[in-house]
């Protein structure tokens, strides 16, 4: 990959996932401010304007007091979600306690920690033991096809897990990623997010259905120990997944939350901003205050005033990604989430996913036809 894409590919993990928030929001006022006062030079915005700077600031104090909607909205969504009956509650305790004990079950550990960075790192080594015992099952036993199979599940599954935990802890790894990922709005690493993005470039769905595949191709050559191995790898990879998802529930909710008390923080100084510049310029008339001020004047005005909408892009930005990368559950999957961080490749690679799952569910279906010259193309494919 060429250095310019790698550039753009790391600017544009920062601006969509891995960059505090506040310093997202604060380079869109930097660049709204530089916009703006260039205009303003170069006299293509003339603030002079009494009656179009009088409609312009107008509508931001409309637009702002929209946005105290917004926060109620949002905060009609995160309390729906956690206003709920006593019944309801217990449901919910309940599957996440059984949850806890099946993944209990799987790393062999009687008590998992709570905290969700270390609970993670207890289910990644698991889900790597597991791996590595399946692969010493099978391996030197003179069944080539199985040993070939299981060696491709093991090097993918040890491989996402090394990479994981590496993230986590931050031992011998890509330091800058590692940074980026653990001091994004949490220079601790310990904070939800910080914990949702190691899972966000992995995904469990093409593991699981090589192990689905493996267990449909050599069910009879399988001996019970490796039966089993089988079945535990598969039940951490599940449960890996379970946790992305839970994890992604709980950092929406706390993002949301955090979103529009920052929105209520920043509002308020914007629509008292706009609507105190109002009377600057009256109409009919000419503006109240020297004209030498009116260029540095309008410029801070409306960088206030668009300030809860640069707080609104830079939180709502990330929101939208992380859902985009974790929108499919085990057993489905999407191109983007089988390969995100290739910004440049991820329609091909996609295609290419896609182009092996139906070659493969033509080659069950039909075996005699898998030479066939002859493939329909699929819509989008290159």
């Amino acid at each position: 990959m060429a250095e310019g894409s790698e550039a753009g590919t790391d600017f544009t993990d920062w601006l969509t996932l891995y960059g505090s928030r506040y310093a997202v929001a604060a380079l869109v006022l930097i660049v709204v401010a530089a916009v703006v006062a260039t205009l303003v030079v170069t006299s293509v915005v003339p603030p002079a304007n009494a009656d179009a700077m009088l409609y312009l600031f107008s509508a931001f104090v409309g637009g702002n007091f929209t946005l105290i909607t917004v926060v109620l909205s949002i905060n009609q969504l995160v309390l729906s979600q956690q206003l709920q009956a006593p019944n309801e509650i217990r449901s919910e305790i309940e599957a996440t306690i059984e949850y806890r004990r099946n993944v209990e079950g799987v790393t062999g550990v009687d008590v998992l920690p709570v905290v969700p960075r270390a609970f993670l790192r207890r289910l990644l080594e698991s889900t790597r033991q597991h791996a590595q015992a399946l692969g010493g099952l099978v391996a030197r036993t003179g069944r080539p096809d199985l040993e070939r199979d299981v060696d491709e599940v093991v090097e993918a599954v040890t491989a996402s897990a090394d990479r994981a935990d590496v993230l986590l802890t931050g031992d011998g790894g890509d330091e800058e990623i590692e940074s980026d990922r653990r001091g994004a709005d949490d220079p601790s690493g310990m904070g939800i997010f910080a914990v949702l993005a190691v899972l966000l470039s992995t995904n469990y769905a093409a593991q699981l259905r090589d192990a689905a595949r493996i267990r449909a191709d050599h069910g009879d050559a399988l001996r019970e120990a490796e039966s089993v191995a089988l079945d535990e790898l598969t039940d951490a990879l599940r449960g890996l997944d379970v946790a992305r998802q839970y994890f992604r529930t709980i950092y929406v909710q706390e993002e949301l939350a955090r979103l529009s008390r920052l929105l209520l923080y920043v509002g308020i100084p914007a629509i008292v901003a706009a609507a105190l510049l109002l009377p600057v310029y009256r109409t009919p008339g000419v503006p109240t205050v020297p004209r030498w001020t009116l260029g540095p004047l309008f410029t801070l005005g409306v960088v206030v005033s668009l300030a809860p909408i640069a707080v609104l892009f830079a939180f709502v930005l990330r929101l939208t990604v992380v859902s985009q990368r974790t929108v499919a559950v085990t057993p489905f999957t999407t191109p983007r989430q089988e390969h995100p961080g290739e910004s440049g490749q991820e329609g091909s690679d996609g295609d290419d996913q896609d182009a092996d799952d139906e070659s493969d569910e033509g080659a069950e279906s039909s075996p005699g036809e898998s030479d066939s010259p002859d493939r329909p193309e699929v819509p989008g494919e290159e």
